[in-house]
């Protein structure tokens, strides 16, 4: 999604970040999921393109953060002390 925007600074800058965050996401994984948390997280992918299909940027920051605070990362981080990020 972002790598629609064509801003290189924020390609690469969010590239980075995904490489330097896998070894969280490998945390992440040794927590057990559930078939329920599977169709969340693709619920959300879908909900996520509509919002910004629609032009929504509120409905889509809400589906976004809602979805960081859920993802591996966030479990992974919760396991080493973090809380979840605050909406602005």
């Amino acid at each position: 999604m972002y790598r629609a925007s064509h801003n290189d600074l924020l390609i690469a800058t969010l590239d980075a970040l995904w490489d330097k965050a896998d070894r969280y996401r490998r945390l992440g994984l040794e927590i057990p999921h559930s078939n329920t948390e599977r169709e969340q997280k693709a619920a959300e992918h879908t909900e996520l393109i509509d919002y910004i299909v629609a032009g929504d940027v509120e409905g889509a920051a809400a589906v976004m953060l809602r979805h960081i605070n859920t993802s591996l990362g966030a479990k992974a981080a919760s396991r080493l002390g973090a809380g979840p990020i605050p909406r602005p």
